[in-house]
């Protein structure tokens, strides 16, 4: 099997062995290119931000293995609006083999929940794009009434002010840290004005935590659904600090709501694709 480049939702970087965190800010990273079979990783989605895409799939500054281009260009359909990653091979000519591999997640530990259901985490590089400034005013504005706490993991490229305690942005965290991060929290918060795929969001589901995001890219198929078809939280208009507040209250006084999420999240959980399988995927392709 090839030492295959994956895609690191967040980050946007390209992995073999080891996961960049996607709290530890932009980057994009090529390793290996020269040695192994040469892939374009087009991330979709990506128009709302620093294109990342294979020659010919979006419209800004392409980012690819080299070698790419010296073919027709192979768009990935639906590349932009849904929240796969298309692998786009060069040299097959001007017809579509295009392969899809959803990103992976790596098995974690249920997170044991609180009483109150008030620890609330956002792991994300800490930018306008990700909307932790639209979190802080709906906790701080509307929800000072009622007891919680947020945790803020990730680069602080844009500071955020606040005024209380119970806020704290941490830096970025990887490895046991942020195992450590999640396992104490009871909802996962994704305020995101525009988004790729959001692999924190399946991180979060797979420690059992239900999420509150915004639907903005591929955050909706990241999220999807339990074996029973109910969501493993909500999804929010983005940009709305009224939505926001608003289903943060429900969560924090609604106990019955919040077993239901928490239900349907350990429900997903079971049906997250793994790292490995994103492999045999790619390396299936790479070997046809």
């Amino acid at each position: 099997m090839h030492d295959l480049p994956l895609v690191a939702d967040g980050s946007l970087a390209l992995r073999t062995a080891s996961t960049a965190p996607a709290n530890a800010g932009p980057r994009v990273a090529v390793p290996g290119v020269d040695t192994g079979p040469r892939v374009a990783v087009a991330a979709p989605g990506v128009g709302a931000g620093p294109p990342v895409a294979a020659p010919g799939v979006g419209t800004g500054p392409p980012v690819a293995a080299p070698g790419v281009g010296t073919g027709p260009p192979v768009a990935a359909p639906g590349v932009g609006t849904g929240p796969r990653v298309a692998v786009a091979v060069p040299g097959v000519g001007a017809g579509p083999p295009v392969a899809v591999a959803v990103p992976g997640v790596d098995a974690a530990p249920l997170a044991v929940p609180s009483v109150g259901g008030g620890r609330l985490l956002c792991v994300a590089a800490v930018t306008p794009r990700k909307g932790q400034d639209l979190l802080v005013a709906a906790l701080e504005r509307d929800l000072a009434d009622l007891d919680w706490s947020c945790t803020f993991v990730g680069a602080v490229r844009t500071p955020v002010s606040h005024a209380g305690g119970n806020i704290r942005f941490t830096g970025p965290k990887a490895g046991a840290e942020l195992d450590a991060a999640y396992a104490d929290a009871d909802l996962f918060v994704l305020p995101s004005r525009a988004e790729t795929y959001g692999m924190v969001v399946t991180e979060a589901l797979a420690r059992g935590l239900p999420v509150l995001a915004t639907d903005v890219g591929g955050v909706s198929e990241a999220l999807g659904l339990a074996p029973d078809g109910t969501r493993p939280g909500l999804l929010i208009p983005p940009d709305d600090p009224a939505a926001l507040a608003a289903a943060l209250r429900r969560w924090l006084t609604d106990p019955p709501l919040r077993e239901r999420w928490r239900a349907s999240a350990e429900g997903r959980r079971g049906g997250l694709p793994t790292w490995t399988e994103t492999a045999r995927r790619i390396a299936a392709v790479l070997d046809a």
